[in-house]
């Protein structure tokens, strides 16, 4: 879940000018399905850190290319990856959205055409397009998502989205990027097995605090 609000002026330019690089497929239909990951490393999109898997947790910018075929962040012996993130963020219009969930399942898509298992990512911010966000993942799919700040409105929010999402896909895991630790009470009422995982795969899921997984 990202932090802040949908920008203006010319940030909001910027990203309008994104859509001359989204490769569409008019036709497109995404049947986004992973099994739960082994362990393993988890490295940042283009960080080229050491891992099998590779998630995109990582800022707009750096992974816009994919959407090109550009995957020179992709690093090397990656087995797995997490769809890119591409933020969602309060405020937000319908269309921008959608777009943004598009663009994860499309280059998902793209990353599993290399021979990767790529498990679906889950964005949320405004409870008004929570119905969007599980677009294209099949039931039964372990997913990732990031976990909040420290923040305790961001981390009320970030619940109240949870709950709902995941009882939409009813995942065989949730991988939980960053400080699951935070929310720890909303995921074990859930009742669906989760694992923390940490953002940066030079530190421990550890080292972000709290438990490392719940089985």
């Amino acid at each position: 879940m990202p932090r802040g609000r949908w920008p203006c002026g010319s940030t909001r330019r910027r990203i309008s000018t994104m859509a001359a690089d989204l490769p569409w497929e008019r036709d497109f239909e995404p049947e986004a399905w992973a099994p739960p990951p082994p362990p393993m490393r988890w490295a940042r999109w283009g960080s080229h850190e050491a891992g099998q898997g590779v998630h995109g947790f990582v800022e707009d910018r750096r992974i816009r290319p994919i959407l090109g075929g550009r995957l020179a962040g992709l690093g090397v012996g990656r087995r797995w990856a997490v769809e890119p993130d591409y933020s969602v963020l309060g405020g937000m219009p319908e269309p921008v959205v959608r777009w943004q969930v598009y663009r994860a399942r499309y280059a998902g898509e793209l990353l599993r055409r290399q021979g990767l298992t790529v498990v679906p990512v889950l964005q949320w911010a405004d409870p008004a397009h929570w119905s969007l966000m599980t677009w294209g993942i099949k039931p039964g799919s372990a997913v990732a998502c990031r976990a909040p700040s420290a923040d305790l409105a961001e981390r009320a929010a970030w619940s109240s989205g949870y709950r709902v999402l995941v009882e939409a896909v009813m995942p065989s895991v949730v991988l939980v990027f960053g400080v699951a630790s935070r929310v720890r009470g909303t995921l074990d009422a859930v009742g669906l097995p989760w694992q923390q995982l940490p953002l940066r795969s030079t530190r421990t899921a550890e080292a972000e605090g709290g438990k490392v997984q719940r089985l």
